[in-house]
């Protein structure tokens, strides 16, 4: 294993860590050189990250585990320190990336580091729970007689192509909403010409991106300071990011467009595992046709989309807030997740894991058991 704290280094591994990506267990785009670098580099993370490279130990040059973590409080009221996924604003995905073919042997060498290297506890951060990934966890920390305390459990939205787009929308939405809709597109269509377009494997991305920066920016991210428009570092991220994937045929730009004018425009990661697990990345629509839902419209052309045989992916990943209220309603398949925060197996450590537990919970943020006590369990 090599802990890494620097881009140069991590460039030494390109090849291998995306070699790693298209095996990885669980797909995470995010993690994924063409995302992480670009954060990393750009001034998304705050300095102290480390990256934990696990290698084949028979073959040297095969990359079996990418860990990206920083050091931070456990909780803003407890002092206590650890170290946590990596995570920045335009992250939404923290499960590192583990080989499949060799899960248990990555995940044993991580145990080991967390052991006897690791400073403090680690808090793997948002594993999806039903998912291949998860039992190996469980399994590893069960042999390596490791402390550990399941935390924060929650979802989000995903969708799952249905036998066709319109028995999806039928189970998704009423027929009243569903007529609403129908009727908001004809209006629209009436304003002036109505189209759907994608970006395509031969076309340039950058007029997509430079259009989609400027909707964003219109709209309440831009009014609230928050769009990536307001930082440089935000800019360079999204334009080196959206070309990696484009050069990789792993981007989905879709928009609706009046009159040649975007008025939604969504972007979708897919992810390199051979799954295609898609990955909801951001969407950005012109607040002068709320009244016509563009949103929504551009998230009923995804659904039809994904009942395509070209569909980009197999399934996706909402990335979005567990209480968004659009999206439940319109996706209804769900993804779950938990934290599982991991000690050494000394005396110490497992006082920390309690004292922990026992503080989070007094803080009413510990949320990994249900109201019996009773520990989450796969």
């Amino acid at each position: 294993m090599a802990e890494v704290d620097d881009c140069h280094t991590l460039r030494l591994w390109l090849d291998a860590w995306n070699d790693l990506a298209r095996r990885a267990i669980v797909a995470n785009p995010f993690f994924e050189s063409g995302a992480l670098l670009a954060a990393l580099e750009e001034g998304l993370m705050e300095p102290g990250w480390r990256i934990l490279l696990i290698f084949d130990h028979q073959d040297r040059r095969r990359l079996i585990g990418l860990v990206p973590l920083k050091q931070c409080r456990f909780h803003p009221l407890i002092p206590q320190r650890i170290w946590r996924s990596l995570s920045h604003i335009y992250s939404f995905c923290s499960v590192p990336l583990i080989d499949r073919e060799k899960a248990a042997d990555a995940m044993s060498a991580l145990l080991r580091w967390i052991a006897t290297r690791a400073s403090a506890p680690v808090d793997l951060e948002k594993i999806p729970v039903n998912e291949a990934l998860w039992p190996v966890v469980q399994q590893s920390l069960k042999t390596h007689f490791m402390p550990r305390m399941v935390h924060n459990p929650f979802e989000r939205a995903a969708m799952r192509p249905s036998t066709s787009a319109d028995a999806y929308l039928a189970n998704a939405l009423r027929k009243k909403r569903r007529k609403e809709l129908s009727r908001q597109r004809r209006r629209l269509e009436e304003l002036g010409t109505l189209e759907m377009r994608h970006l395509g494997p031969a076309d340039d991305p950058a007029p997509w991106i430079e259009q989609f920066i400027a909707l964003e920016s219109r709209g309440w991210k831009g009014r609230r300071g928050t769009a990536m428009a307001m930082r440089e570092g935000d800019l360079n991220y999204f334009r080196r990011m959206v070309h990696h994937f484009h050069q990789h045929g792993r981007i989905e730009l879709r928009g609706m467009y009046l009159d040649d004018q975007p008025i939604a425009l969504k972007c979708n990661l897919v992810g390199a595992s051979a799954d295609r697990i898609g990955f909801a990345f951001k969407i950005a629509y012109d607040e002068r046709f709320d009244s016509y839902s563009p949103g929504v419209q551009l998230e009923i052309e995804q659904i039809i989309h994904m009942h395509e045989d070209d569909a980009s992916s197999g399934w996706m990943d909402s990335c979005a807030s567990a209480e968004h209220f659009m999206i439940n309603r319109l996706w209804t398949e769900r993804r779950q997740f938990a934290s599982i925060l991991v000690g050494p197996p000394s005396i110490r450590g497992r006082s920390t894991i309690k004292a922990l537990e026992g503080a989070a919970a007094l803080h009413r943020i510990y949320a990994g058991k249900d109201g019996e006590g009773r520990e989450l369990e796969p």
